[in-house]
């Protein structure tokens, strides 16, 4: 059995090289039970940056994030929550790759990403990885 709980408090990543910015301050668990390793971790960032001018533009200012997911004996992954949001995104996602994930995205405008298409922008859908499908 594993458990393991972390606090990480950075100020500032730019130790990490790269492009890395900004202050994060985050909590995670890991906890072991019969096989099964259940995955959490909460937190923020504040003028995050890694390097990348779109990336960059996408998280600028303060991020949230709060994650729960599981992974089996067998390393599959499922996910029971996670929720990522800014000024520029919306992130919610719950469910598995094997059977389907459910994802809502909110870009609050296109234009950060791709120049000379402003607006908003919304994914919504179900995804999974099926290798049924043949190429």
């Amino acid at each position: 059995m594993t458990d393991l709980a972390a606090d990480l408090r950075a100020q500032d990543l730019r130790f990490l090289g790269r492009g890395f910015r900004g202050a994060l301050d985050a909590s995670g668990t890991l906890v072991e039970t019969n096989g099964n390793r259940h995955v959490t971790l909460k937190g923020s960032a504040n003028g995050l940056a890694v390097g990348n001018a779109q990336a960059d533009a996408v998280l600028r200012g303060t991020t949230t994030f709060d994650t729960a997911a599981t992974i089996d004996g067998q390393n599959r992954l499922s996910i029971q929550s996670l929720h990522a949001r800014n000024g520029q995104i919306q992130i919610s996602a719950d469910g598995s790759p094997s059977q389907g994930v459910n994802l809502d995205a909110r870009l609050s405008d296109l234009a950060l990403l791709v120049t000379g298409f402003p607006g908003p922008v919304q994914l919504t859908g179900t995804f999974a990885d099926n290798p049924r499908i043949s190429r």
